[in-house]
């Protein structure tokens, strides 16, 4: 899908690169990747035992400026190798029925995949992947033919019970952005999965967004409070990744962002979020009901209205999981003294909550990584994430 290169510019002010891009449907939504990591993601799915569902992430798939300019200038060097810069990983996620006999056979195929934890057998590993975090098992910093990956394996259920109740927001909170669905799952679990994302996982990221923000707001401020939802808390952050990640990832795929999105919105947020039109000042000329043809019309002049009132707040709660929900409406009893008798969010409360979330997955997963990678890969994955975040 042909980005809008005005609106890019609009926000960035800066130059839209001529890579060569494909774009692949992806459930509800086409997602523009770049056709060298395609054929490496084909390369690498051919190494591993059937998962039931799976998908590419990150900077190693998905656009991101920076990042996009340095591929750009490593496809120029093919010939010779000029150019010493490494290309960024391919993150892959594995979602596997029965983990430990997935374990069992990658352990067979792929053996030094794993640290030596390998060596007790795959049911001691399985057992590491269900214990704390994410519930994930990650094999990191591997080579295949030149290609750099990673990977990790989760039970299929919890990745269900990820989508549906937000209780790492580990797995969940990487599909809140542009993924690449691995061309080897099943339509109807492809179907499945969307359905729970799109269902679950991104309308609560649209409440939480709108509880999260100021009445008025641009759309790229509101994919930028989406994206950081999942890295409200997470301890990679505080000095391991690069602190431009969001915006870089939402200039280059706002288009995907849109596609993910607007059909949510006007099927269930329609009372929640209007556009408000600007006039050539950019000064407010009128309110109208969300509409992707509206927006489309008025690319550059327009920004999007929910207006805070206890009927909204209240209603953009309820749409959370049974636990969120029940602890924000609690925060919202205790602050009706402070909101002249009105049930009220508070944009800290919502943010407090979704921070002990993340904080504690992340901090539990990255723990255990210690026992997944080894010692000596992770102190050499904690070294590449510190230069890389020092770069940008």
């Amino acid at each position: 899908m042909k980005t809008n290169q005005r609106f890019l510019k609009s926000i960035l002010g800066g130059l839209i690169l001529n890579a060569r891009f494909y774009s692949t449907t992806t459930g509800t939504a086409t997602t523009k990747v770049n056709k060298d990591s395609l054929d490496k993601v084909n390369q690498l799915i051919k190494l591993f035992p059937k998962v039931k569902y799976g998908f590419a992430y990150g900077s190693g798939v998905i656009p991101q400026r920076g990042y996009q300019q340095q591929q750009q200038q490593q496809q120029n060097d093919t010939i010779v190798n000029t150019n010493n810069k490494p290309s960024p990983m391919i993150d892959m996620i594995f979602a596997v029925e029965e983990p430990i006999e997935w374990h069992n056979e990658n352990i067979k195929r792929n053996p030094s995949h794993y640290s030596f934890l390998s060596y007790a057998g795959p049911s001691v590993v399985a057992k590491v992947q269900q214990i704390g975090g994410a519930k994930v098992y990650f094999n990191t910093l591997l080579n295949h033919n030149g290609i750099k990956y990673k990977y990790g394996i989760i039970d299929y259920k919890d990745l269900v019970d990820d989508l549906t109740h937000w209780k790492t927001l580990y797995v969940s909170g990487r599909m809140h952005k542009p993924i690449l669905e691995l061309p080897i799952v099943n339509e109807s679990v492809s179907k499945e999965i969307n359905l729970l994302n799109k269902t679950n996982n991104l309308s609560y990221c649209i409440a939480a967004a709108l509880l999260m923000l100021p009445e008025t707001f641009t759309e790229y401020e509101f994919y930028h409070k989406i994206c950081s939802i999942s890295y409200n808390g997470d301890i990679r952050m505080k000095g391991g990744e690069n602190p431009n990640k969001i915006h870089n990832l939402i200039v280059d795929n706002i288009d995907s962002f849109r596609e993910l999105y607007y059909p949510i919105i006007e099927d269930h947020f329609s009372n929640y979020i209007e556009v408000l039109l600007l006039n050539n000042q950019q000064q407010q000329e009128q309110l109208q009901p969300f509409s992707k043809s509206i927006i489309m019309d008025n690319i550059n002049n327009f920004k999007l209205y929910s207006k805070k009132q206890s009927t909204r707040d209240v209603g953009l709660t309820m749409m959370f999981p049974k636990e969120i929900k029940s602890e924000l409406l609690n925060k919202m009893r205790k602050n009706m003294k402070l909101n002249n008798g009105q049930m009220l969010t508070n944009e800290q409360d919502v943010s407090t909550i979704i921070h002990n979330i993340v904080s504690s997955s992340s901090f539990y997963q990255s723990a255990k990584g210690v026992l997944t990678a080894g010692i000596m890969k992770s102190i050499e994955y904690i070294r590449l994430k510190l230069k890389s975040s020092k770069k940008n």
